[in-house]
């Protein structure tokens, strides 16, 4: 069900995003600068895990990064916005 979600377009702000992979992955996912939530992503996934749709937003927005934790059920980001 999550990957049928996944195929769905998404332009907003980066905190809303946030929410939204929360619920498609199970995950939490936690800011470190709270400068980050107003970045604007604009994309599309297409059945990724994870990890591909972590990949592609740090490749998106190029000051942030990203470490996986807790048995990778929690993601930490950190950086800043190149907006």
């Amino acid at each position: 069900r999550a990957l049928e979600q996944a195929t769905q377009a998404i332009e907003a702000q980066l905190k809303e995003v946030l929410k939204t992979l929360e619920r498609w992955y199970g995950v939490d996912i936690i800011t470190k600068d709270l400068t980050l939530n107003d970045c604007t992503l604009t994309s599309t996934f297409n059945n990724s895990s994870i990890y591909e749709v972590m990949e592609s937003i740090k490749f998106a927005k190029e000051g942030i990064e990203y470490a996986f934790g807790n048995n990778n059920t929690t993601i930490e980001l950190k950086g800043y916005c190149n907006d």
